[in-house]
């Protein structure tokens, strides 16, 4: 058990690596992780160890819905192929057939929120086929509940329009009922199938990662495999203090018993070093937290402080600076609403920056017209795109070339990317396109690409003519009038939910916070110690610098508004 940056995921690794090692086959350890960015990350990094293994490594590392399919598949209860597997998110069509039979209003396009968005900002009424779905996953992420606790689902999950039911108890029995008669099931369904049925665990050395994450159906599991008398060893790893998915059940509880079953029923007083959190920005997260990290501090100093912005000019500034500074920086934001505010706040300021997930699309791939578009072996155009951040770096050295008479070179990705959008005939596009391969370039002069216009132009004059949707042209028309070195890829924005795992030397947190869910948390301690959590795993994404702002936010914070006037002043180090 350590906190952020202590080696954990290091930790289980090398478990791994010392069974293999003593003689344990491979194929008889599973290694489970809670999600598949997780487990792709724990591959590559044991594919370096085990180069001639990926085939074995893909099979033993998997999630642990992974893993509990596997073991229900060594049943006569298998589902083979992922036939019968539905997920809303990935095909809605089971669930509107549901509906449409129940005579339920259903949206495709709206789900039961997760934590990172604002419900406050929201339309109020959820479809009731869609509240349905969402309670029902939340009884099914606890092991021995059914539809009768209908009532603690919308309380813990806030999806109170299932109330709106006659009878609610009765709708979600027929959603399980109507699910067996079809052959269908949840990820959660399978996991139920396979305690039941006493289903065998999947190996004889397990290791579990992110263990502060398991729902109380997957705590259960693991149970199940502890007193499976196959299994040998169990390795776990996690953090209490960064467990943040209680939407989804998870309880840092879990974590702390297996801590203390695997101690002899005692808690170590030994804590491990962090090689991220240096001492200021540990002790800002603490105060927040409430109480003390598991793990020691990465050595004095750090910064610790709020971000001197008092304004949007400021604000984007401040970022350039810490660019320069740092030379990445981190944006973190508790709900959607505002990522999108602080998003569209850069880019009017010529702030190039990217997001985790990819829910940002500023700076995405851009489609090449399909009159210029490659053409498959019909001569019908592929559909093609090219990085918007190419024609940013072509841009900058066309822009170099002209301010300062520099010969510029552009590498000959980014002057292709380019040339597909330039304001000439298809017939210079497709000319030039062909020279490039033909000759086998491997740069293209600034000379070159400005003797393919009528006249000599700024990279802005280019920037407005190019064939690119009206947003993203004036996208990367601000960012070229605002100069700098700065690409999307060195500014990153997102939540705080999906920064968890992640670092930065530079990190900015967004204390904007909603309304209803402060009300919820002057209620409910345990949804406030959960918003201190979620903050404790904001500030601890930095490793040198951590800075939080309030730009555009109005509702006061409850989990860091009472500490943060002294924590931050008192904290601030060079």
């Amino acid at each position: 058990m350590g906190g952020p940056g202590t080696g954990k995921t290091h930790h289980l690794i090398a478990a791994f690596q010392k069974e293999v090692d003593s003689g344990v086959p491979m194929e008889d350890i599973r290694y489970t992780t809670f999600t598949t960015a997780q487990r792709d990350d724990v591959i590559a990094r044991l594919r370096r160890r085990y180069p001639r293994k990926t085939t074995a490594l893909r099979k033993i590392i998997k999630t642990l819905h992974g893993a509990a399919l596997e073991s229900l598949n060594s049943t006569p209860h298998t589902i083979r192929g992922n036939q019968g597997i539905i997920d809303e998110a990935k095909n809605r069509s089971p669930y509107k057939a549901f509906c449409d039979k129940m005579g339920l209003p259903y949206s495709p396009a709206r789900t039961v929120q997760e934590d990172s968005d604002d419900e406050s900002l929201s339309p109020s009424v959820l479809p009731l086929g869609n509240a349905v779905f969402g309670v029902s996953g939340y009884i099914r992420q606890h092991y021995g509940w059914t539809p009768a606790d209908w009532g603690k689902a919308v309380n813990a999950t806030g999806v109170y329009d299932l109330r709106r039911l006659v009878d609610p108890e009765a709708v979600i029995r027929a959603w399980w009922e109507w699910k067996k008669r079809n052959n269908l099931f949840e990820h959660d369904d399978y996991i139920h199938l396979a305690i039941d049925v006493g289903a065998p665990a999947p190996g004889s050395v397990i290791i579990i990662d992110e263990f502060q994450d398991l729902s109380p159906l997957q705590n259960r599991l693991f149970h199940m495999w502890l007193d499976d008398p196959l299994v040998k060893r169990i390795y776990v790893a996690g953090d209490p203090n960064q467990a943040i998915y209680g939407f989804r059940g998870a309880n840092p509880q879990f974590l702390e018993d297996a801590h203390r079953l695997a101690h002899g029923g005692r808690t170590p007083d030994a804590r491990p070093q962090s090689h991220r959190c240096p001492a200021n920005i540990m002790a800002l997260a603490d105060q927040v937290l409430g109480s003390r990290s598991y793990m020691e501090p990465a050595g004095g100093g750090g910064i610790a402080a709020r971000l001197p912005a008092r304004n949007e000019r400021e604000f984007a500034d401040a970022v350039a600076d810490l660019y320069h500074q740092y030379g990445r920086v981190m944006i973190i934001c508790r709900f959607t609403h505002y990522m999108r505010m602080v998003s569209k706040i850069l880019r009017d300021l010529g702030i190039p920056h990217t997001s985790l997930t990819n829910r940002l699309s500023t700076w995405a791939d851009v489609r090449i017209p399909d009159n210029r578009a490659p053409k498959d072996k019909n001569g019908r155009p592929l559909l093609t795109t090219v990085p918007m951040v190419d024609l940013l770096r072509a841009l900058r050295i066309v822009d170099r070339h002209i301010t300062g008479g520099e010969v510029g070179s552009i590498p000959i990705d980014a002057a292709r990317s380019l040339i597909y959008l330039l304001p000439v005939s298809d017939w210079t596009v497709s000319w030039t396109i062909s020279r490039i391969k033909g000759q086998k370039l491997v740069e293209f002069t600034v000379s070159d690409l400005l003797a393919l216009l009528p006249c000599r132009t700024s990279a802005v004059e280019i920037a407005e003519r190019l064939i690119l949707p009206p947003s993203r042209r004036d996208t990367l028309i601000r960012t070229l009038m605002r100069g700098g070195e700065i690409l999307p890829d060195d500014v990153v924005l997102d939540t705080i939910h999906a920064a968890k795992g992640l670092e930065a030397p530079a990190v900015l947190v967004h204390m904007g916070f909603s309304q209803k869910r402060r009300l919820e948390c002057m209620r409910d301690p345990a949804k406030l110690a959960a918003e201190r959590r979620t903050y404790y795993v904001g500030l601890t994404r930095a490793s040198e610098a951590v800075y939080l702002f309030r730009l555009g936010a109005s509702v006061r914070n409850p989990a860091i508004d009472s500490v943060i006037c002294n924590a931050a002043a008192e904290t601030k180090g060079e």
